[in-house]
């Protein structure tokens, strides 16, 4: 659904106005919200939605309430929105966007072409976009959070955007609520650079003026991934080996110019045929697949998947795990592993990322929120099971550079389950799927 630029902003805004879950429609080219609810139809056995009308908004962004006396109220069948096909499908192109959907037809038991539609259907719907994870760890980059919390004013958006969208080390900023007004994940070479990269941004004009607290927290990513901005390869680029008497040999996070375009482009849509990338790159024949084979070859390319820019979320919150006690952690962390990989009854995994954190040492989780009180389920679920542990939850409230990963992972390649079998010694996953892309051996 295409949405006018004034519609989405006044309709972000409603969505943290309302204290429910609403939802936008495009009915004759014109824009209703409503506030939706789902329930269980025990007589025709499926899952439907009750849909309130609120109003509607016009093109120019203003939102028209409905007067009281025209709520109207409808259900809308999505018992065949997702269904174990759709899942499976969502799956395979989160773990290999470029596998063949005649591999998909096969295991789904359908045919090549209601493949081909359903990919097009999910692709619109959830608004998919293909993206090459990149291993940047050997580009010579490291993870870090700065989390901030600002003591009186706070600033615009727009002034926040202006000061953090020219920095190629920072992937993602999002204003939050709680602990934290704002928080910012970036890559940098060491700490010595965020130091840098903090001073500059606390001494820019726009934001020197507003009273601060500045923390910064070392991350390592255990699950999901943080798309990476287009603007990070400005970075890339310098790492581009070109011989000479200096340098008669590539550094070990050095690349060539085949590795870098590649990396550019598949960064932008892990989807483009390669021949597209010879023709654009005045590459030769074949180039450009031997250079993505020597780029998984040499780790630079962990898999292409997919993320989605609606999966349906009300909104994203993130929760923040302090580790008090090792010894009580040590006992619960077995289960606090199986915790971050439970199944989740959605298009989309329960967690979107998780990184381990140093000074505080603990754990720091982004989770798509879906219902009412999942939130508040997820903090009773770890004070209650973990031991050892202190826990603070924010609310995420708008995304002001880059972008967050929902997909379908299948958990059974994840690092926590290796950690379960090679640690723990649990029995392996059975059956697990070839995806042409992960190659993973269990050993006990």
């Amino acid at each position: 659904m295409e949405t006018p630029a004034q519609v989405k902003k006044t309709f972000e805004r409603l969505k943290l106005e309302y204290p429910y879950y609403i939802s936008l429609a495009k009915i004759n080219g014109k824009f209703y919200v409503y506030k939706s609810k789902s329930f269980w139809d025990k007589e025709a056995h499926r899952v439907r939605t009750e849909k309130t009308y609120l109003g509607r908004i016009d093109e120019q962004g203003t939102f028209i309430k409905r007067k009281e006396y025209e709520e109207k109220v409808v259900q809308v069948d999505e018992s065949k929105e997702i269904d174990e096909i759709d899942n499976k499908i969502l799956m395979h192109l989160s773990m290999n966007c470029r596998i063949p959907l005649a591999i998909i037809a096969k295991r789904t038991g359908i045919s090549l072409q209601a493949v081909e539609r359903r990919k097009k259907s999910l692709e619109k719907r959830f608004g998919i976009r293909y993206f090459a994870s990149i291993n940047y760890t050997k580009l010579g980059f490291s993870e870090f959070v700065i989390l901030v919390k600002f003591l009186e004013d706070k600033p615009t958006n727009e002034e926040i955007e202006k000061v953090f969208e020219n920095e190629p080390r920072v992937q993602l900023v999002m204003t939050m609520q709680g602990e934290y007004d704002l928080f910012a994940y970036l890559l940098a070479e060491d700490a010595f650079v965020l130091d840098g990269i903090i001073y500059n941004i606390r001494k820019n004009e726009r934001l020197s003026r507003y009273k601060a607290v500045w923390n910064s927290v070392v991350l390592k990513s255990g699950y999901g991934y943080i798309p990476l901005r287009d603007k990070f390869f400005d970075l890339i680029e310098k790492k581009v080996w070109h011989r000479t008497k200096e340098t008669p040999r590539p550094a070990s996070d050095s690349i060539t110019q085949r590795e870098y375009i590649l990396l550019r482009e598949l960064n932008a849509d892990g989807n483009i045929p390669f021949a597209e990338i010879e023709k654009k790159h005045n590459l030769g024949n074949g180039a450009a697949r031997y250079t993505f084979d020597k780029l998984k070859e040499k780790g630079l390319i962990s898999s292409e998947t997919l993320t989605m820019s609606t999966c349906g979320a009300r909104y994203n919150a993130a929760i923040e795990v302090d580790v008090l006690n090792m010894a009580e952690f040590i006992e619960d962390r077995r289960k606090f592993i199986r915790y971050i990989i439970k199944d989740y009854n959605e298009p989309v995994n329960r967690f979107s990322f998780e990184g381990d954190t140093f000074s505080p040492d603990g754990s720091l989780f982004i989770i798509p929120i879906f219902k009412d009180g999942e939130l508040e389920e997820e903090k009773e679920w770890l004070n209650q099971q973990i031991k050892g542990i202190k826990i603070k939850s924010m609310i995420f409230t708008k995304t002001i550079l880059g972008e967050l990963c929902y997909r379908k992972f299948d958990n059974n390649y994840s690092g926590q389950m290796h950690t379960l079998v090679s640690e723990y010694k649990e029995e392996p996953p059975k059956d697990m799927i070839d995806y042409q892309e992960f190659k993973i051996s269990y050993k006990k």
